[in-house]
């Protein structure tokens, strides 16, 4: 009897001690996973928040500042994304208040979409979008479209925020609506004059822009970066 009951006792132990194995093995690979899982989810937003990029300029004229300029990129897998807004509150004749907002998209290196908007005061002054299709590119102004004879563009003025041109010798000019030469003016220093005689001038410190002085026949402003 009591050789049974040892035998009986025994086998309980048996199972349990399966049982037991079983949950511990079970709750093994469990933690695993879970460890796996956050380290992938732990990289996956670090690449992520790697991939972007925040520029914030100040915008100053005569020693007092008038406004200010945000921009973003944003990088995918096979396309980047720059945002722009703009606020800026001033005086020449009369008291006057811009915002603005610009994209620009890049698909595999070339720019297929854009778009300006820019309001003065209460009035909306500009309003167009460039969008590459078969091949070609269409500016759609107020309702009106119309072929350019562009080929494809690799850099539009907003990159030349984020990045030194030290290998580029044009850039497209949404406001504008054509190309203008990247000019070089000594150590890590660019001008680009657009068509109607106006100029900016790029400075740079390690490859990332720290400041702009812009010119135009009414006005002329500095763009300082806060970063």
């Amino acid at each position: 009897m009591l050789i049974a009951m040892c035998i009986l006792l025994m086998r309980r132990l048996i199972r349990r001690n399966a049982v037991l194995s079983k949950f511990e093995y079970l709750k093994g690979i469990y933690l695993k996973a879970k460890l796996l899982f956050v380290s992938f989810l732990f990289l996956f937003i670090n690449s992520s928040i790697a991939q972007d990029q925040n520029l914030s300029f100040e915008v100053w004229k005569d020693k007092s500042q008038i406004g200010f300029i945000s921009m973003t990129e944003k990088i995918n897998s096979d396309s980047v994304v720059y945002d722009l807004s703009s606020k800026i509150k001033g005086r020449l004749l009369i008291i006057f208040n811009v915002t603005g907002i610009e994209k620009s998209i890049y698909k595999k290196g070339v720019l297929v979409y854009s778009s300006v908007y820019r309001k003065l005061n209460s009035n909306e002054k500009v309003n167009k979008e460039l969008l590459f299709n078969d091949g070609k590119y269409y500016l759609r102004n107020r309702g009106r479209k119309r072929a350019l004879s562009f080929n494809k563009i690799k850099d539009n003025l907003v990159t030349l925020y984020f990045y030194e041109p030290t290998n580029l010798s044009q850039v497209y000019c949404d406001n504008h609506n054509s190309m203008a030469n990247v000019v070089p003016m000594g150590s890590e220093k660019y001008q680009v004059t657009f068509p109607d005689g106006s100029y900016n001038i790029f400075y740079y410190k390690n490859g990332k822009c720290r400041k702009v002085d812009a010119f135009t026949s009414l006005y002329e402003v500095q763009l300082i970066s806060t970063l």
